[in-house]
Formats: C-alpha cells, sequence, structure tokens
C-alpha cells in the first residue's frame, strides 16, 4: 500500500506535459508487451482442431477457385448442414452385344450380360464416388459376395476393410482377388498380384482383407464371371439399383465432384463419367452422368 501512496504522490507532481509523454511511454510499452506475450504463446502452441478444420476447408475453396483438383487427405467427421443427392447413371443406345449373355457358365446357366438397361437407358451396377473427405461418421458396409450356380453375387459391391466370400454351391470353388487399381484413379486401372482362395462348399464363409481405398476384382477360377469391390474410406460411395439411380444421405453442403464407374465385364471395356454436383442444406440435389461417349 506505502508504495502505491508513494508512486501517486510522485505522479500528482508531475507536470501535465510530463504525464502525457509518460502516458503515451506506458501505453507503447503494453503495446509492445501484448504483441511480446503473443508471439510467445502462438511459438509453441499447437493448433485447435477447429483451426485446423478452418485451415482445411480454406484450403479446400482455395483449391475449387483455381481450378485444382482439391485435396484427398484423411477422412473427418464433421457437424454442420447436410442435404443429398440422388446420381443418375445413363448410357443410350447400348448396343445389342453389350445387353447379350455371352453363353453358359460351368453350371449351365447364362452369363449375365456386361449391362442391363432400363427403357429409359438407366444403367445398374455402376460404382458411384462422390470426392467428399468430411461429414458423417464411416459405418463398415459389411460387404458379403456369393458364389451361387457358377455366379458371384453381386457383382459390384461396396466393402470398407474386409469382404466376406460366402459358398453357395455343393462343390468347393477356386478364386482369385486382384487389387485392380485405387478409387481415387479409376481410369487407371491396372493388374496386380492375384490372390488365390479356396472357397469350401455351401454354408463356408472366407474372410478376406481389404487395403483402404483399393479397388478389387473377385474371380472365379476358369469362368468369366467375376465381382468388383471397392474398399472405401468414406461414406459417400454405392452402387446403382436396377432403375440406374444411387442415392447418397447426409452430404455436407458444398460443391464436389462425383465420379460414375462401370467396370470391364463380359467384353465390355470399362466406362468412367464424371460430374459436379452442388448440396443444399435439407434439399436433395441432383446430377445425371452420361456413359455414352467413351
Amino acid at each position: 500500500m506505502g508504495v502505491k501512496l508513494a508512486c501517486e504522490s510522485a505522479d500528482a507532481a508531475e507536470s501535465p506535459e510530463r504525464d502525457g509523454r509518460r502516458g503515451e511511454r506506458a501505453r507503447e510499452g503494453a503495446l509492445v508487451g501484448v504483441m511480446i506475450a503473443l508471439v510467445a504463446c502462438s511459438g509453441g502452441k499447437p493448433k485447435s482442431a477447429v483451426d485446423e478444420a478452418h485451415k482445411h476447408d480454406a484450403a479446400i475453396a482455395v483449391a475449387r477457385d483455381a481450378g485444382a483438383a482439391v485435396p484427398q487427405g484423411p477422412y473427418r467427421v464433421a457437424d454442420g448442414p447436410k442435404g443429398d443427392v440422388q446420381i443418375t447413371v445413363e448410357w443410350h443406345d447400348v448396343d445389342a452385344a453389350s445387353r447379350a449373355s455371352t453363353g453358359r457358365t460351368a453350371c449351365g446357366t447364362p452369363h449375365a450380360a456386361a449391362v442391363a438397361p432400363t427403357v429409359l437407358w438407366g444403367i445398374p451396377e455402376v460404382m458411384i464416388v462422390l470426392a467428399v473427405d468430411h461429414g458423417k461418421p464411416l459405418v463398415d458396409p459389411e460387404a458379403r459376395v456369393v458364389l451361387d450356380h457358377c455366379a458371384l453375387v453381386p457383382r459390384v459391391v461396396v466393402a470398407g476393410g474386409t469382404l466376406a466370400i460366402a459358398s453357395a454351391s455343393e462343390t468347393p470353388a477356386k478364386l482369385t482377388l486382384t487389387k485392380q487399381g485405387d478409387v481415387r484413379a479409376l481410369d487407371k486401372i491396372a493388374a496386380g498380384a492375384a490372390r488365390p482362395i479356396q472357397l469350401p462348399i455351401a454354408g463356408h464363409t472366407v474372410t478376406a482383407a481389404l487395403e483402404p481405398g483399393g479397388v478389387y476384382e473377385l474371380a472365379l477360377d476358369g469362368d468369366p464371371e467375376t465381382s468388383w469391390i471397392i474398399a472405401e474410406t468414406t461414406p459417400y460411395a454405392s452402387i446403382t439399383d436396377p432403375t440406374g439411380r444411387a442415392i447418397l444421405r447426409d452430404v455436407p453442403v458444398g460443391t464436389y465432384g462425383v465420379v460414375a464407374w462401370l467396370p470391364a465385364r463380359a467384353g465390355q471395356h470399362a466406362r468412367i463419367a464424371r460430374g459436379e454436383v452442388t448440396i443444399t442444406s435439407g434439399a436433395l440435389g441432383e446430377v445425371t452422368l452420361d456413359l455414352t461417349k467413351q
């Protein structure tokens, strides 16, 4: 208390001019102190999750404005407004050969055609991937492919970290699982090393591990029947239904790239189409992708 009173007494004896200069110097000193404190605090302090998220979103916005590819970082769960999107895939005037069976399986059943378009040229069994790296929580699809009457069903499936391969056959079967590429580069499919799989008789299931983001082909030994699997790392991937449509739910608001990929099968080469869709809060966005011109 004595020190405080002595200071007050000394200050009172100063002239108004000196008092003003002293006040300015004090304010300048305080400002410098604040700046030093801010620098010291920010130097070694880790960024918060919110700061990192804002930085990530800003980087994506800059990339989109510049027309560059959006960075594909690790997927993160994020809250915020969401909407849905319906993707329709079409292939107009599909040739007769692609719509016809290529013969019979070893079980005597007909091979499925490469494609089975609807009357409006909608294409089922097409992989759909939305380029979103944040949103709702991941859920393992628990993918399952069944061998039945020398055919693998379904022919296209979205998986997580594992694939269950089940048998409905009266005899054991030999299959191969081959990684063909990456889901982010569907236009650069190339076969890797084949993994042999021994599948017992009906009632048995074999589980195979998958690499995140990998694209795989499961093939029956000695038969052209195959099933394609994508080990997607986000919840925004799907397969078109018999009408050629797929709906993705709870997509964060924004504008995203979308890819439709029809795997090669039955002598027909793979086809791919790309587009863009804008998601608005609480609404259903729609986009149609055309596989016709390849």
